[in-house]
């Protein structure tokens, strides 16, 4: 597999996660999520550029902070 051209090491993650064909927003505690962020950037094999950003999720989402 070809080698990432992406420095993702200060990449941030967001989780979403699927219920019942609904898209929801993950929070959890920052031990757990260093965690999974750990795993989740050791495990990337490929990236997909959408050009879009982290406001643009969150409003695709309709989330308000």
């Amino acid at each position: 597999m070809k080698q990432l051209e992406v420095n993702i090491e200060n990449a941030q993650v967001n989780l979403l996660l699927e219920v019942n064909g609904k898209i929801h927003l993950v929070g959890m505690d920052k031990d757990k999520f260093e965690a999974v962020e750990f795993l989740i950037k050791k495990s990337v094999s490929a990236i997909i550029p959408t050009k879009k950003t982290q406001q643009d999720l969150l409003d695709f989402l309709d989330y308000k902070r």
